[in-house]
């Protein structure tokens, strides 16, 4: 940050300036006008007649002051170990060299504020290598290099309205624990795809509840959230994070304004770990590249969806909306990685997934409405238990992959189909259809078997419950069930069956088995009839026809 500021009076405006004369602005009754302010030292305050006394509690203030500068600072401040604000005043230098407000090498257990100022016309509007400041409220634009300039740990800029007509409407550099929150930063923007908010080597960051117009972020650093922020987009790089590590970006919407400038706009997050991405809105790209430890769920994107190569750790991609596009999900190559897609949304597309990579699991998705559901170019991916309905075609697969769980089950389809899916189910609304089982009578003591036959295209389950208990449960794949009930005791025994499909069709039967005690008879008639044995057997089959 020293060489660049040393550099910035004879830094070309790489045609981005618009030479502006200063604006000799009305100034309100209770402004003075004054000459710029040079602070080397704590009594330069006493000396300049500034009211306070430098404490926390009674800071010195430079307040109601329009100053107008042609070439050095407006207000200059360094070297000093004393509180101060300042507070209400206009700020105008020229566009060509020198900035409005330089704030340089004070103590780090003082702090000073800049609030409710109007800052224009200048190199850099504001620009402050300082701990423990406050900047807020203020009104920053037109600046030719950069609105505002910062560096330093524990800085708080908050309620702040940046409009950018010139390179960079802010650049963070080499801090810790710094707030961005409430501010509007408006950029005009540039042919360059280059970020007009640069924050570079930052640390502990909060980027909370702001508003960026067309002005392109770029985020370097560790342990950064960036929550509930709105950027309306423009061409290029709306949002990148690079080189980065634990970064958290929460439900911060990414609207396409200008529809015409912005179309190839895009979050892009590349050579970075552990990005979480969750609860956002958008209808631009979300881009993943060389990256590692990646999650995106519970966010709405629109338009064109996510694409990601070179991920490695893991990569989670659940439980989001995606819809309206041309690819909803561009799945490249993975490397030493867990990469999981699973319990999406995705429907309006050109191609649902779009998968040119491997070692991806693809598991509990619903892809509908579609004109290709999935298209799979490259071997080595598991997909399973995926809904695929009402899509122009549901999937071609010009690899090798897998396409149910090597076990019992594939995918969901609203129409017979076979894409080496093993075992794929057929979505329908209809229930097992049992044969019915008549009511029956037997003796107390008595052995009963009933065999349970039932049809259906997609048997999964079973559960047989007697006077309310479980008796016996498990997988059902279509064959015949047999309850065996030996020496038979009770007065009644409610039998009640239920045969469950994969699409949780629910088909019930029940069986009331009543109990009798036989008549004795006399033992001589009993040596003349015999001893018997009474077994009763139910063989029903009722085959269910499908359309």
């Amino acid at each position: 940050m020293v060489a660049l500021i040393g550099i910035i009076p004879s830094l070309p405006l790489q045609n981005h300036s618009v030479q502006l004369a200063i604006t000799n602005m009305p100034i309100p009754s209770e402004m003075v006008s004054h000459s710029p302010i040079l602070i080397g030292n704590n009594s330069d305050f006493s000396a300049q007649s500034f009211p306070g006394t430098g404490t926390e509690s009674d800071p010195y203030i430079i307040n109601g002051l329009e100053i107008l500068s042609a070439g050095e600072p407006c207000i200059q401040i360094a070297n000093v170990s004393v509180y101060f604000e300042i507070v209400d005043c206009i700020l105008s230098g020229t566009r060509e060299i020198g900035g409005a407000i330089t704030i340089t090498n004070l103590e780090s257990e003082v702090s000073g504020t800049i609030s409710s100022c109007e800052v224009y016309n200048s190199t850099i509007g504001i620009y402050v290598e300082a701990n423990n400041f406050t900047i807020k409220q203020n009104q920053v634009r037109n600046c030719s290099f950069s609105d505002v300039l910062l560096e330093g740990n524990h800085i708080s800029f908050t309620s702040n309205t940046v409009t950018t007509n010139g390179t960079y409407s802010l650049i963070w550099e080499s801090s810790e624990y710094g707030v961005i929150k409430d501010n509007v930063i408006e950029s005009v923007p540039h042919t360059a795809s280059y970020q007009e908010v640069l924050l570079q080597d930052v640390h502990n960051f909060s980027i909370t509840d702001n508003t960026f117009i067309r002005a392109r972020m770029s985020l370097v650093g560790s342990d950064l959230l960036c929550s509930h922020n709105t950027f309306y987009t423009s061409r290029h790089v709306t949002l990148e994070v690079e080189n980065s590590e634990n970064v958290t970006v929460e439900n911060c919407e990414f609207e396409r304004r200008f529809l015409f400038e912005d179309y190839f706009s895009q979050f892009l997050v590349t050579k970075s770990t552990n990005i979480t991405i969750i609860g956002c809105t958008s209808n631009i790209r979300i881009a993943l590249a060389s990256c590692e430890n990646i999650t995106i769920s519970e966010s709405e994107l629109f338009l064109e969806g996510i694409s990601f190569n070179d991920v490695q750790g893991y990569l989670n991609i659940t439980r989001n909306h995606i819809g309206y596009g041309l690819y909803g999900i561009d799945a490249g190559a993975v490397t030493n990685c867990s990469a999981v897609i699973s319990e999406n949304l995705i429907s309006g597309f050109s191609k649902g997934i779009y998968v040119v990579g491997s070692n991806i699991t693809i598991k509990n998705n619903t892809i509908t409405n579609n004109q290709l559901g999935i298209e799979t170019r490259h071997s080595g991916n598991e997909i399973y238990y995926n809904t695929f309905t009402d899509n122009l075609n549901h999937a071609w697969d010009l690899s090798e992959n897998i396409w149910d769980d090597q076990s019992s089950l594939g995918n969901f389809w609203d129409s017979y189909f076979t894409v080496d899916d093993h075992y794929p189910v057929y979505l329908d609304n209809d229930a097992p259809l049992i044969n019915p089982i008549s009511d029956i009578s037997v003796a107390s003591g008595s052995n009963l078997s009933l065999v349970v036959s039932a049809m259906d295209n997609t048997p999964f389950l079973y559960l047989v419950r007697i006077n309310g208990e479980v008796f016996d449960s498990g997988s059902w794949n279509g064959s015949d069930i047999v309850i065996t009930l030996q020496n038979l005791n009770l007065t009644e025994y409610d039998i009640r069956i239920v045969l469950t499909d994969i699409n949780g069709n629910a088909g019930v039967e029940t069986v009331l088995v009543r109990v009798y005690t036989p008549f004795v008879f006399p033992i001589v008639l009993v040596f003349a009839l015999g001893t018997g044995i009474l077994a009763i057997t139910a063989f029903i089959v009722f085959m269910k026809s499908k359309d």
